[in-house]
């Protein structure tokens, strides 16, 4: 009777022993990711108002880097160390960046170097400008929306056709962008002064054309697993029309109402322009933008898809620096003056 009470005492200390250590807390000794440097910027060479984003990665979101050193070379000589503008210095700053003015062209390599204040850190990115694209004509029609009941404005659908001619020789990628400026000239009496102010949207609707739809024009059924995901960066590349000219087809929505204008007392002037904008952009941009583009669908279901990759160019850190270069061009949509200005 010894012997099994004995072998029962010993079995219950061993399941007391196993029992509290799996209550026991282990203490988790792993180091935390270290801070890296993201620097994101999309570059123009149709503009010396260019920006550079600088952030620092961590646990605790990421937070704007204000006093790094961020270096701008062209072809291989320092131009110009960027200047840090702080956000809501200028309308419609939300944040701050690194201002670029140096101006730059078609097959330009451009170097982007930033350092952290105390030297700990430091990335770079390179980019070479692609040649230029030209816009060599725009056509318009018009088509009013059925049953609108907007009584001071126009309301439907300009269709638009954006002829280019793809670069020969090479492999091209592109990016379209509409801007819809509401733009109103008047007087303001709180202030005393004349002012010209601007509301600003982007976007148009690309399902009829087909470099824009990977070749699907009109695509907008769901195949069973993925629903069609809109072309919202306007990212396409020369796979349909390469070395030959191309006429892209979209539709563009607007609204010419009073509520889409900023309020003045007296006004003189008011004004719908479209700005049209193409431009030859990188490679690494092309499959960026992309990625971006899936991500930011609303029809995207992470759910349903494989894990995405963003792509990076930033070497010792993280992020994305592109560069484009082409052309723009402006379309008056409707316009009115003041009585006293007819």
């Amino acid at each position: 009777m010894r012997t099994i009470n004995k072998q029962y005492t010993l079995l219950a200390m061993l399941f007391l022993l196993l029992f509290s250590a799996c209550e026991n807390e282990i203490d988790y000794k792993g180091s935390a990711p270290k801070p890296r440097l993201i620097m994101n910027a999309l570059l123009s060479a149709d503009t010396i108002h260019n920006k550079v984003y600088l952030n620092l990665s961590g646990n605790q979101g990421t937070p704007d880097i204000k006093d790094a050193v961020v270096d701008f070379y062209l072809n291989d000589v320092l131009k110009e160390t960027l200047d840090y503008i702080p956000y809501n210095t200028e309308p419609y700053n939300t944040r701050g960046y690194y201002l670029v003015t140096t101006p730059f062209t078609e097959d330009d390599n451009i170097r982007i170097e930033a350092t952290s204040s105390d030297g700990a850190l430091k990335v770079y990115a390179e980019v070479v400008v692609p040649r230029r694209v030209f816009i060599q004509k725009i056509d318009s029609i018009y088509t009013p929306k059925a049953n609108s009941n907007n009584p001071d404005g126009r309301e439907g659908t300009m269709n638009l056709k954006i002829a280019l001619n793809d670069s020969p020789g090479v492999k091209n990628y592109y990016r379209l962008e509409v801007k819809k400026n509401y733009i109103t000239h008047g007087f303001l009496y709180w202030e005393e002064c004349d002012t010209i102010q601007c509301r600003s949207d982007y976007g148009f609707q690309s399902k009829s054309d087909m470099a824009l739809n990977d070749g699907k024009p009109n695509s907008d059924i769901s195949d069973g697993l993925a629903s069609y995901i809109p072309n919202i960066y306007g990212a396409f590349d020369d796979s349909y029309f390469k070395d030959k000219s191309y006429t892209l087809n979209i539709d563009v929505f607007f609204d010419d109402s009073d509520s889409n204008y900023s309020f003045v007392d007296e006004v003189k002037y008011k004004c719908l322009e479209f700005v049209v904008s193409l431009q030859n952009i990188t490679e690494a941009q092309y499959h960026y933008l992309r990625v971006m583009n899936l991500l930011d669908s609303d029809d995207y279901d992470p759910s349903m898809s494989q894990p995405v990759q963003i792509p990076s160019n930033v070497i010792g850190g993280l992020g994305f620096v592109g560069v484009g270069i082409g052309d723009s061009q402006k379309l008056i949509i409707s316009e009115s003056f003041g009585e006293e200005d007819k």
